[in-house]
């Protein structure tokens, strides 16, 4: 199985939980769903780990749309076009109204590597990839599920930097306007938002610290389209209110 420690190139992958109407037909579950915590970080982990991000070097991105259903399978063929594959996969959720957190997540991780078995057998990533996928996806319970383990900071920073990876650009500039939730008062203390941002954008070598006021920050950017990437998906995860974003060239 594939270690490493740094990105070699841009890959991401990611996920949508839905419903598999009419088998799941309550709206309890979808409502259930949505404070499920997903596992696309846990999923890169295995993907990479197994080889498929290095067996599949055509491949820059998984979609993966994962619903709730009365079983667990992957619904038709792997879908590419254009260096980007979309997968759907059913896990069991007949029991998800009265099963904990882990238990779902543990049930969608199972699936998730279902249809990255499918996706390596498409792309043709080779035997050893699709059994070390088959082996993972053997070892996850499929019952008396265990406590879910938390992604290591490594698979974290390993899945940013995979998503972000640039080979060098010319610099712009990334503005951020934040804007307060509802419930907030206009006057907002965005400060530690900023810090927040400053220290991921460091972390993940996404660019430099320009300046910030009341409630914008900018940063210096070698490729403003991962940042773009990179804050679209973070920042809703530390800020529940509004953001723009706003380019220009340096």
């Amino acid at each position: 199985m594939k270690s490493t420690t740094d990105a070699t190139r841009r890959f991401r992958l990611s996920s949508n939980l839905g419903v598999d109407f009419p088998t799941i037909k309550t709206g309890r579950v979808r409502n259930r769903l949505g404070r499920v915590r997903g596992v696309d970080c846990e999923l890169f982990g295995s993907a990479l780990r197994c080889g498929l991000v290095d067996g599949a070097p055509k491949l820059r991105e998984i979609r993966l749309t994962t619903l709730a259903s009365d079983r667990e399978a992957v619904a038709g063929e792997p879908i590419f076009e254009k260096g980007t594959v979309s997968v759907t996969v059913l896990f069991d959720a007949r029991e998800a109204l009265d099963a904990s957190e882990d238990e779902i997540r543990w049930r969608i991780l199972r699936a998730g590597l279902l249809a990255l078995g499918a996706v390596a057998r498409r792309a043709e990533a080779g035997q050893a990839v699709v059994a070390a996928l088959e082996s993972t996806h053997e070892v996850v319970p499929a019952g008396n599920f265990p406590a879910f383990p938390e992604a290591s900071q490594q698979d974290v920073d390993l899945y940013y930097r995979y998503e972000t990876f640039s080979k060098g650009k010319a610099s712009r500039r990334l503005t951020i306007v934040l804007s307060p939730s509802g419930r907030d008062c206009p006057d907002h203390d965005f400060q530690p938002v900023f810090n927040a941002l400053m220290e991921a954008f460091t972390q993940h070598r996404l660019g430099s610290w320009v300046g910030d006021s009341q409630d914008e920050i900018e940063f210096k950017c070698r490729d403003v389209q991962a940042a773009i990437a990179f804050v679209e998906s973070y920042l809703p995860r530390i800020f529940d209110g509004g953001f723009t974003l706003v380019t220009d060239k340096d």
